[in-house]
């Protein structure tokens, strides 16, 4: 009995010093397999998505782009779906450009304005791809186009910065005076009346060309950019100077509003006044 007790004494001492030598893993190691473990559940995760969110565009050094997009329609209601984009540096050469196919069945070409033929969608790239690769180009970059709108939501980019749009149907300049039953109104022009007016080119004889269309308005924009600029700077001074303006007139409103009282009721109402007004 001695000796088993002794033999299990020793082994027990070997076993000590061994945990004692065995070195835990550093946290710098601990720190490289969490990020393994974290690129493999993300590489799982993209398995099965549409777009390959891992993928990212780098846009080229560029002051601005231009953009220009082409639609078709679909379903019964030939609602518009992006068919086709290019985008144009602000030396106006290509920097992107790209067929897109929508996700429902196309049931209007529109060929004679898009240009858009059933074999240019057969290879296409699905137009959830496209949107992706064009939001990383645009990003923080001032855009340049007509009615860019329309290219926007097709692209599902609405929330591109009001600051960084230069449109070329909203520019004063590029706008026409008619009246109307007697009301004078300002209303956007035509791309193609604006360049050949303004650039003496014609352009659009026929099926759109988006890079065509997106060359042109970079050219306008480049022609008129100091005083297009100027307004812009007049405008966000005027927009400043109007908000400051109604912020002071709400302030006087609420220093010269009288303590209204009014008599308690079974929804706790009480009397409202300047200390309780909740300024906008």
């Amino acid at each position: 009995m001695g000796k088993r007790r002794r033999e299990m004494s020793q082994n027990w001492s070997k076993l000590k010093e061994e945990l004692k030598t065995t070195k835990k893993p550093s946290s710098r190691y601990a720190g490289a397999l969490e990020e393994s473990r974290l690129k493999k559940l993300a590489k799982a995760a993209t398995l099965h998505s549409e777009i390959d969110w891992t993928k990212r565009y780098s846009s080229n050094p560029a002051r601005w782009v231009a953009m220009d997009c082409e639609m078709v329609g679909v379903g019964v209601t030939d609602e518009s779906r992006l068919a086709q984009v290019c985008i144009l540096d602000h030396r106006g050469h290509v920097l992107y450009e790209s067929y897109a196919k929508p996700k429902e069945p196309i049931t209007n070409y529109r060929t004679r304005y898009s240009g858009i033929r059933p074999k240019d969608m057969y290879d296409a790239p699905p137009i959830e791809k496209v949107q992706q690769e064009v939001a990383d180009i645009i990003r923080h970059k001032k855009i340049i186009g007509h009615a860019l709108k329309n290219d926007l939501e097709a692209l599902q980019i609405p929330s591109h910065p009001r600051a960084l749009i230069r449109d070329t149907a909203h520019f004063s300049k590029f706008r026409e005076t008619v009246e109307i039953d007697g009301i004078t109104k300002s209303r956007s022009r035509k791309l193609k009346d604006l360049t050949y007016d303004l650039l003496g080119h014609s352009i659009q004889g026929g099926e759109h060309d988006p890079y065509v269309d997106a060359r042109a308005a970079l050219e306008l924009y480049t022609k008129h950019e100091e005083e297009w600029e100027k307004s812009v700077l007049v405008r966000r001074s005027q927009s400043r100077e109007l908000r400051e303006i109604r912020r002071g007139n709400k302030t006087d409103d609420v220093q010269r509003m009288p303590v209204v009282a009014i008599p308690r009721t079974s929804g706790d109402v009480f009397a409202r006044g300047p200390k309780h007004h909740k300024r906008q």
